[in-house]
């Protein structure tokens, strides 16, 4: 398996655990000198875990002084409680921390978005600031800029990809390396496995044929506005050397209500410089990070991205990417409820690095 497949299959397991910690039964009370569990370790060895076990125990004796949620409130915490033991570094204690706390404060205190995690701190508040500002522009339903991130003259501190539409009719040997790569990556496992036993009328080794079906499938599918494309340039890698990007809109964008919410798969890829081919181990540098991104746990393929959007921008010369995660229009499993989420990555020495997360409160008042 591809070694940034790997990391996102590391990152999803971690945050399952990371969404799912509480403090321990005598909370920041209890003697380091007797901490015998991983999770004991780590809150007494770092001093910002250590002061936010503190403020997640103030909180939870805060809320138990309401008679009506007592009960409610001790099975959620027996639940984080039980579930802790997967954490296994700092970072992941941070993320659960700050996310039950804030689960913790009344309605009316609770962030839209909370940050947490934040390795760049201008970057992240920077981030921050814009991602709120576009949530209180786009209203309840529209989990803001989920499709075409609005940076532009707002945001100046952040320097956008300038895309270009292109029509999959005349990019087809792209659109069926698009189409294919979504559902089916990598190819070569999607045929062992899957491919022969349920479709047993495509050709092994996969043709030129079974791509341009999926060709004709985008094809087909733009004429019709379900799906839009566009090319840009990046130096994704922060190497200093700009690479080619294919982003696609494939699904539903901009017509959101409350009996239509947001719906959305827009995956970035790096394709070659004759924009023919898709560059699939850069490309997994991207999409990798999805936090579903293992055959096993998704229907399709290696990447569950139905409801997840990318792009790339700079900021202060470096450049990122981000995803957004959503939750509250799917109809999986409830572990996606540890997902929704904005994240923003740098890719460095050929490594992704998660630099920001900011959990989404669907309705936080």
């Amino acid at each position: 398996m591809n070694n940034n497949i790997k990391r996102g299959v590391v990152v999803a397991a971690v945050l399952v655990g990371c969404l799912g910690l509480a403090v321990s039964a005598q909370g920041a009370s209890f003697d380091c000198t007797k901490a015998g569990t991983m999770v004991e370790h780590l809150i007494c060895d770092n001093t910002e875990i250590s002061k936010l076990d503190d403020e997640l125990n103030r909180a939870y004796s805060a809320v138990l002084k309401d008679k009506s949620r007592v009960t409610s409130i001790k099975q959620a915490q027996k639940l984080w409680m039980k579930e802790r033991s997967y954490c296994t570094d700092s970072d992941c204690l941070e993320v659960s921390y700050r996310s039950r706390i804030d689960e913790l404060k009344p309605d009316q205190e609770r962030e839209r978005f909370l940050t947490v995690l934040s390795k760049d701190k201008p970057l992240c508040d920077a981030y921050k600031r814009y991602v709120v500002q576009e949530t209180a522009r786009h209203g309840k339903y529209d989990f803001p800029v989920m499709c075409r991130r609005p940076f532009g003259k707002d945001y100046p501190e952040f320097t956008p990809v300038q895309w270009r539409e292109i029509a999959p009719k005349d990019y087809p040997d792209l659109s069926g390396q698009v189409s294919r790569y979504i559902d089916y990556w990598p190819w070569d496992k999607w045929a062992e496995n899957w491919a022969f036993k349920d479709w047993p009328e495509i050709p092994a080794p996969l043709s030129e044929k079974w791509f341009m079906a999926g060709a004709e499938d985008f094809i087909g599918l733009h004429a019709y506005g379900g799906v839009r494309m566009w090319l840009g340039e990046a130096d994704i890698g922060n190497t200093g050397k700009t690479e080619h990007l294919v982003r696609v809109e494939n699904g539903r964008c901009g017509k959101v209500t409350a009996y239509h919410p947001p719906r959305w798969e827009v995956p970035v890829m790096v394709i070659d410089s004759e924009g023919k081919r898709i560059e699939t181990d850069k490309s997994e540098w991207i999409l990798g990070s999805s936090v579903l991104s293992t055959p096993s746990k998704s229907p399709s393929g290696v990447h569950e991205i139905s409801l997840e959007s990318y792009d790339v921008f700079s900021h202060k010369g470096i450049t990122y990417f981000d995803r957004v995660k959503d939750v509250w229009t799917t109809q999986y499993a409830k572990y996606d409820e540890h997902f929704a989420s904005y994240s923003v990555y740098q890719v460095t020495q050929e490594r992704t690095q998660l630099v920001c997360r900011f959990k989404f409160n669907k309705d936080p008042n």
